[in-house]
C-alpha cells in the first residue's frame, strides 16, 4: 500500500484556503438580518428600541434625565401598567464623567412578579426581567436627589480620579460613587438628598 504525502507548501496552501473559507463564513451575514430603518416609529415589543445616533464617532453619553425620560416614554407606549421613572428603586450609571453624562444607565424596579431592569445606552432600551426581586427600597424621586455631577463633585472634590470616569449607583437614598484613584478603586457614599459624604 502506497501512502501519499503532501509537501509542506501544499499543506500550507490547503490550510490557508480552509482558514479563508472560515473567515469568509464568519464575516458574511444572512440577508434576513438586515438593519432596521433608523426612523422606524412602529412600537414593537422586541426588547431593544433603537436610538438614532447623534455622536461624531466619540463615545455617546447621556444625562440621567435623558435616560429616565426615554424609559418613561417607552413604558407609557407599552401601556398596561407601564413603569414611570419615579417608580425605580435602583439606578446605575456606567462610565459617568464629571459632568454626569454616562455611557449606560440601568433602572431597576421590583413588582409583584419580580424585578425589571431597563438598560439605556447608545443601542437603545433593553428590558431584562427576573423572576425574583433583586432590587428593593423606596422609589427614587429624581426631582429630589442631587444630580450625578453634584454627587461626583462631593465624592471627588480634588479630581483625583485618574480616568475621569466613575460608576454610580443610587439606592436607598444614597449615591455610591466608585472610581479609580491612582491604581486603587475607591468607593464614596453620598446622601442623595443632603449631599453629606458619609463614607469614603
Amino acid at each position: 500500500m502506497k501512502m501519499m504525502r503532501f509537501s509542506g507548501l501544499a499543506c500550507l496552501a490547503v490550510s490557508l484556503v480552509i482558514l479563508l473559507m472560515f473567515c469568509a463564513a464568519c464575516t458574511s451575514g444572512s440577508s434576513e438580518h438586515a438593519s432596521p430603518a433608523v426612523n422606524n416609529t412602529t412600537a414593537a415589543d422586541v426588547g431593544i428600541v433603537p436610538i438614532p445616533a447623534t455622536g461624531t464617532g466619540q463615545q455617546e453619553t447621556f444625562t440621567l434625565e435623558e435616560a429616565a425620560s426615554a424609559i418613561a416614554e417607552e413604558e407609557q407606549a407599552r401601556g398596561n401598567g407601564g413603569l414611570s421613572a419615579p417608580a425605580f428603586s435602583y439606578i446605575r450609571g456606567e462610565n459617568v464623567n464629571a459632568s454626569g453624562l454616562a455611557g449606560r444607565w440601568v433602572f431597576g424596579t421590583s413588582n409583584g412578579n419580580g424585578t425589571v431592569m431597563l438598560v439605556y445606552d447608545k443601542n437603545g432600551i433593553e428590558r431584562i426581567s427576573f423572576d425574583t426581586n433583586v432590587v428593593s427600597g423606596p422609589a427614587i424621586d429624581l426631582t429630589g436627589v442631587l444630580s450625578p455631577a453634584e454627587a461626583i463633585k462631593i465624592a471627588d472634590p480634588a479630581a483625583r480620579n485618574t480616568t475621569g470616569s466613575f460608576d454610580i449607583e443610587i439606592m436607598n437614598g444614597e449615591y455610591m460613587v466608585t472610581g479609580p484613584v491612582g491604581s486603587q478603586s475607591r468607593e464614596y457614599i453620598v446622601n442623595a438628598t443632603t449631599g453629606v459624604l458619609s463614607a469614603s
